[in-house]
């Protein structure tokens, strides 16, 4: 995904959080992380920001999300060109 700040940093405050939740609503797996890996070093400036995020096997009827979380309304960011791709590895 593409990130702009306006001013350098004004994203620090949003997280991303990854999570698997089962059919009945329980959570086998979530995981919230700073969304802002490395902050922007510039002013005005859109930056690439790329995730790598290992999660555990899903089960039937499983859903997987992945969203982005301004929980303070802190951040002040723009984003674009967000795209997701999902590999599954077969056990043997």
């Amino acid at each position: 995904m593409e990130r702009y700040e306006t001013k350098a940093g004004d994203s620090h405050g949003a997280q991303g959080v990854t999570s698997v939740e089962h059919s009945d609503g329980s959570f086998s797996f979530y995981d919230p992380f700073h969304m802002n890996p490395m902050p922007g070093l510039k002013d005005g400036v859109w930056e690439h920001i790329e995730y790598r995020i290992p999660v555990p096997p899903l089960e039937p009827g499983d859903k997987l999300k992945f969203y982005l979380w301004n929980q303070y309304h802190d951040a002040t960011f723009l984003l674009d060109d967000l795209h997701m791709k999902v590999f599954a590895v077969n056990p043997y």
